[in-house]
């Protein structure tokens, strides 16, 4: 079984996280893109180290990808305007 982990105390605990042994993956960040990209690459047996917001473990170390912060653009009304 693989065990995928996000949230604040993996995010800044990864090496205690993943030196436990119940946690393969730490998703980092928002996981809007790179948890769904892990999974694929998992499922399709493809390579995941370059995928962002992951830390995992290679070669008995700790890997950690770069962080993307996504910004969703919203629409939102100009605020009004003050004389």
């Amino acid at each position: 079984m693989t065990t995928i982990w996000g949230g604040y105390f993996p995010s800044n605990h990864p090496k205690s996280v993943l030196t436990s042994g119940f946690v393969d993956f730490i998703i980092y960040g928002p996981g809007d893109k790179s948890f769904p990209a892990l999974l694929d690459a998992l499922e399709e047996k493809r390579p995941y180290n370059s995928i962002n917001n992951l830390i995992f473990k290679e070669e008995g170390r700790s890997s950690k990808r770069p962080k993307t912060n996504y910004t969703i653009k919203m629409r939102c009304r100009p605020f009004p305007m003050k004389n």
